[in-house]
């Protein structure tokens, strides 16, 4: 073989040589980074079931399953091969397919999971006004009976037996501080400056419901006990102090079954959701 020849072949055994080098330098990524996929896609996926984790960050958790997943199957040679330049259309129609699919359960989870949570915050929407200089008021239920505070801002508004109603000015906020108990004196709720708990105990507390603003709770017999409503500068009242005698602190909305409900019930089917024939 003559000089020149033998020099080319030479090159030629080294190019050769290097592009099989980075093709298996290529190959040994791209099974590192499947196997990454299906690590990050099983323990997304499967995390959230064996922490607790609340329905919002499993959501997430699993988002970021279903990309690790389709990253996988989006760098596969067949599926590239097959599919060509339709994966990007079969990937979104897919993952619409599998969001469709999966929206009613996790809506289910999600009712489930809020409906059972003992405590919570009412906070009151933005109307824009400056209630600043505004009295701290008690509406009876929804009808027009009020009662403005102008005294100790230390003193509670109303007092029975056992539990009180206590309401402040915060710039420009109304807070609230009450408890209801059971005939023997158990706490059945206590909002302490519009932050709620609720008995986790259905002998106390058979169910509840809420939204951002409104809290509304039943005792164990079932009855209605607690009807809040918070507004900036007025809270919206009901409620029934067993604890103290029957005390009954209500408007036009009892009956021989106590005050009507605002919310649909069981919470776990309708959380947040009120009833339009109650008011």
């Amino acid at each position: 073989m003559a000089r020149p020849d033998h020099e080319r072949h030479n090159e030629e055994l080294v190019r050769l040589r290097a592009r099989v080098a980075e093709y298996e330098s290529n190959t040994k990524d791209k099974r590192s980074e499947q196997f990454r996929d299906i690590v990050i896609a099983i323990a997304f996926t499967a995390g959230p079931f064996g922490f607790g984790v609340p329905i919002f960050y499993s959501c997430i958790s699993w988002t970021v399953a279903w990309l690790a997943f389709i990253h996988l199957i989006w760098n596969l040679e067949h599926f590239s091969h097959v599919m060509g330049r339709s994966k990007g259309i079969a990937a979104v129609t897919i993952s619409v397919v599998l969001v469709a699919a999966v929206y009613s359960p996790i809506r289910t989870a999600y009712f489930r999971e809020k409906a059972r949570a003992t405590s919570g915050d009412l906070v009151a929407s933005d109307d824009g006004k400056d209630h600043t200089s505004d009295l701290p008021t008690l509406q009876i239920g929804s009808s027009v009976t009020t009662i403005s505070w102008n005294g100790n801002s230390d003193d509670p508004q109303m007092q029975t037996n056992y539990d009180k109603i206590h309401l402040q000015m915060v710039k420009g906020r109304i807070y609230l501080s009450t408890t209801i108990r059971d005939e023997n004196q158990n706490l059945i709720a206590e909002i302490i400056d519009n932050h709620w708990i609720v008995s986790s105990s259905t002998a106390s507390c058979w169910d509840k419901n809420y939204t951002k603003d409104s809290l509304e709770v039943k005792d164990g017999r079932g009855r209605v006990v607690l009807q809040v409503r918070v507004l900036p500068n007025i809270v919206q009242f009901q409620a029934e102090w067993l604890a103290s005698h029957g005390g009954i602190l209500q408007t036009g909305k009892y009956d021989k079954n106590g005050i009507k409900p605002m919310f649909k019930y069981p919470s776990e089917l309708y959380w947040g959701e009120r009833d339009p024939t109650a008011y």
